[in-house]
């Protein structure tokens, strides 16, 4: 062995055997200072060397591609390198592939919710609250009355001695429940006018008293009562005695004097000369009363079609004939709306349409074809009015004094030079019209001091004016007919005037 050999053999060996000697120490040096630096109480070490090693692919793409070239370098020992690298690019090339499908599939939630969200903030009609015709709220006190027996039941098990029919006194009242009883009415009033009654809804409220209940008519308040759940309301009827319980109410009806007595006491009321009802019996009667007193406000178009639809089924060529070729269904609702505001039922379709029928012209004169089916209709309006037990062929009725007559006609007479003139609503001097305001109320009185139904009878000229007059006074109880409207054969019995 030459000098050069031996220096170069003895340099390879000396120094590599140093250089091996520190690989461990180097490897050792390095994991403590990952240790060191990397080292947190929030993340598990393992996890975290983890995510360093694999949480970049691109990185180990490059890693295994380096390990490729290696083997692929002659005498390089080709399985140790070549395999490891293939592995490798096979495990991040499906780590890459995972990665993008968990992106796509985020985008496509993401965009999803910009839509869900896009749509819940977009306003529809569905979103529109539906304005109910007729409904009662009620406090949460008197939702037991839905589905419970009234005070009375526990002390009586029936009702036999309720002695006026202007309170609903059917076997329902009874029972307590407040809903079979509101179907009941809705039925009964359905029936006695001649078309369907809306629903009437039913839902407590909050903002209300615990004992009180309030009735709307399309989202407003018409009226409201509050109830003395565990009492009964003692209405006095006439010459009834005073009852020792204080204070005294107004019952939400009639107004008539009322109190509320124990159930105990429920026998000596009636004795006395009251009319005692439960708290399902005060609400129902409300809700009728209020019902009948804008009865003309729930129909409308919807109705309309109902009233045709029951008349098709009952005279179908009648019906085709009439709507919408002779009478358009805008201008047969409004003459429907103006018979029901003056308390006249809808409910004889037949003859009204064929009055509309005959008396239809081009020009369609809504209070002409009022007029007409009055006159059709005018012994169904002057039956409920004939007090047939006294008087059977004969009418009470009350006419304008001639005073007052000619001033309403000179009135009509100035105010048809006006181009606009209106039968129904033609200017009279404030001091008339106050002088009517205050003498049909004692008109009214003297009717029912003498037993008969307050009606008022005037020429067909007045007739339009005094029946609008009435209506928007609130005089529903005071009937206005025209001398046209008056049979044949009955007998008309005059007894006052109005002056």
């Amino acid at each position: 062995m030459s000098g050069t050999e031996a220096v170069q053999l003895y340099g390879l060996m000396t120094i590599g055997d140093g250089l091996v000697a520190q690989i461990p120490s180097l490897l050792l040096s390095t994991a403590a200072a990952i240790m060191v630096t990397r080292i947190s109480g929030a993340v598990d070490m393992n996890q975290q060397v983890r995510q360093e090693i694999i949480g970049q692919p691109r990185a180990l793409m490059v890693a295994a591609g380096v390990l490729v070239v290696i083997g692929l370098v002659p005498g390089m020992p080709h399985v140790a390198f070549i395999i490891p690298g293939l592995m490798m690019m096979l495990f991040v090339y499906r780590r890459i592939v995972r990665e993008r499908s968990i992106e796509r599939q985020n985008a496509l939630a993401g965009k999803a919710d910009e839509s869900s969200m896009a749509s819940r903030e977009r306003l529809t009609w569905q979103d529109i609250s539906v304005v109910d015709p007729i409904g009662l709220n009620i406090g949460y006190r008197v939702i037991s009355l839905l589905n419970q027996k009234t005070p009375g039941d526990q002390a009586n098990n029936h009702v036999t001695d309720l002695v006026t029919t202007d309170f609903v006194t059917t076997d329902l009242v009874t029972k307590g429940e407040l809903a079979s009883q509101i179907r009941h009415l809705r039925r009964e009033l359905s029936e006695k006018y001649g078309f369907l009654i809306p629903m009437i809804h039913i839902r407590d409220n909050l903002n209300l008293d615990p004992d009180s209940y309030s009735i709307q008519l399309h989202n407003v308040a018409v009226d409201h009562f509050t109830l003395h759940l565990d009492q009964l309301l003692a209405i006095a009827m006439e010459n009834a005695r005073p009852l020792p319980f204080a204070p005294p109410v107004k019952d939400p009806c009639y107004g008539l004097t009322s109190y509320w007595i124990p159930v105990t006491e429920r026998a000596a009321s009636m004795q006395a000369g009251y009319t005692v009802v439960d708290c399902s019996t005060v609400i129902t009667t409300h809700v009728g009363r209020m019902i009948e007193n804008h009865i003309d406000d729930l129909f409308g178009f919807e109705e309309t079609q109902g009233w045709l639809t029951h008349l098709r089924q009952v005279s179908p060529k009648l019906c085709d004939e009439l709507v919408p070729d002779k009478l358009p269904a805008g201008i047969l609702m409004q003459i429907l709306k103006r018979l029901l505001a003056d308390n006249i039922a809808i409910a004889d379709s037949p003859r009204i349409a064929a009055t509309l029928l005959a008396a239809a012209e081009p020009q369609q004169d809504i209070l002409a074809l009022l007029r007409q089916v009055r006159i059709t209709l005018r012994r169904q309006i002057i039956d409920p009015l004939i007090n047939h037990q006294a008087l059977p062929e004969q009418l009470a009725v009350f006419t304008l004094s001639h005073e007052l007559e000619k001033m309403l006609l000179m009135a009509r007479e100035q105010a048809r030079r006006d181009p606009q003139f209106s039968e129904e609503s033609f200017v009279i001097e404030p001091s008339l019209s106050l002088q009517l305001q205050n003498n049909i109320p004692e008109l009214v009185r003297k009717a029912h001091a003498k037993q008969v139904e307050p009606v008022l009878l005037v020429t067909p000229q007045l007739w339009p004016l005094l029946s609008r007059y009435s209506r928007i006074a609130q005089y529903r109880s005071l009937t206005i007919l025209s001398f046209q409207e008056i049979p044949d054969d009955l007998q008309v019995e005059i007894i006052g005037q109005l002056g």
